[in-house]
């Protein structure tokens, strides 16, 4: 399990990947949120953002 674990965190390429797509989806979150299209709770927000 641990070298499974260790491949994978030391993969610097799925990093960027996996970043890259967490920053994609925060910003379609917030765009949405800003424009009126997505409507977020305040309990939804916080757990989006934790």
């Amino acid at each position: 399990m641990y070298k499974i674990y260790d491949s994978v965190a030391s993969n610097s390429k799925l990093a960027n990947i996996v970043r890259s797509t967490l920053v994609l989806y925060m910003l379609f979150f917030g765009v949405g949120f800003g424009i009126g299209i997505i409507m977020a709770n305040q309990q939804e927000t916080n757990s989006q953002i934790n």
